[in-house]
């Protein structure tokens, strides 16, 4: 779909009020499908959308403004598919191509070396986290604390950025491709090789076929390119071990916190369900008649008491 250049010029603005920038076109706001303002976190970010604006000449092909697409999504999404995307990038993580060997065939294992294998690397480097390598069809299994330190830092993201990093790695098709990236320890066309290293194989050995793998292609360029670029412009810096290893301090902290809490509600409970059974035990001993139905309140209440204790900590 194609509009006739309606505006004449293209300014980027800062919004004080929210500490955010825009794009206008003369003077007017870019406003996303569901009509809420295109704001973004850093003036470089508002610099890039505006050069797609800026660039074009005579009609608005607006199905290649990627860079003002892309922001438009991570406004109209967030947060309501932001469970949704969570799950997807966990099971990205799960099913990392980057972390597949294929040894049946030595010319594909080594190639999966040459381009992958630096990328699991540099993931490891950046987050001092380790990464599954599976060979042949047997399933990637990753330690637990690397899972659980990526599903604790996505918590801490924000909405927006939480968009980017789900739209890199998406893109990318991988967890480890996308942090490097954020980190820049990897170059895009990096990226983009391992991206489409099976698919390239493929058409190696069973021809090239146009008109689909290069449409493919190309569509993974500019996904690669768009993604990881705002998510370096965001202004957010990458994980790494430090932050993901203070992260993992902070949470056994919340945690002691919680189980503490935990084992108070359950004293304060522990001496209501003593009191009123000694209550019961008194109304029993002054109509012995009642003693009974009175009695089966007292084994209803042991049980409560029983079942209100804190769980005991398993062993490590």
């Amino acid at each position: 779909m194609k509009l006739k250049r309606w505006y004449d010029q293209v300014n980027v603005e800062e919004i004080f009020e929210n500490n955010k920038w825009a794009v206008t076109l003369d003077d007017r706001l870019i406003v996303t499908r569901n009509e809420k303002p295109l704001f973004v976190p850093t003036k470089q970010m508002a610099l890039a959308v505006a050069s797609e604006w800026e660039d074009i000449d005579g009609l608005v092909p607006l199905a290649v403004l990627p860079l003002t697409s892309l922001l438009a999504r991570s406004h109209d999404d967030m947060p309501k598919f932001r469970n949704y995307y969570q799950d997807e990038i966990l099971d990205f993580l799960q099913n990392d191509h980057v972390c597949f060997r294929d040894e049946d065939v030595q010319r594909d294992y080594e190639k999966q070396l040459e381009v992958h294998q630096p990328i699991v690397e540099c993931f490891t480097k950046q987050t001092g986290l380790e990464l599954g390598i599976s060979h042949g069809c047997s399933s990637q299994d990753h330690p637990k604390k690397t899972i659980d330190t990526i599903h604790l830092f996505l918590k801490t993201l924000d909405d927006f950025t939480f968009h980017l990093f789900h739209s890199t790695i998406h893109a990318t098709k991988s967890v480890a491709t996308a942090v490097a990236l954020w980190a820049n320890a990897i170059t895009i066309e990096h990226a983009i090789s391992a991206v489409s290293l099976e698919e390239d194989l493929n058409a190696n050995e069973h021809g090239f076929v146009e008109g689909a793998h290069d449409l493919k292609r190309a569509q993974t360029v500019v996904d690669v390119h768009c993604a990881a670029l705002l998510l370096q412009l965001s202004g957010v810096p990458a994980p790494n071990q430090q932050t993901l290893s203070l992260l993992g301090d902070a949470t056994k902290e919340l945690e002691k916190l919680s189980q503490n809490e935990i084992e108070r509600e359950a004293r304060l409970n522990a001496m209501m369900l003593q009191q009123f059974k000694q209550a019961l035990n008194s109304e029993i001993a002054r109509d012995p008649e009642n003693k009974k139905a009175l009695q089966f309140f007292i084994n209803t209440l042991e049980q409560k008491q029983e079942d209100s204790q804190p769980p005991k900590p398993k062993d490590q």
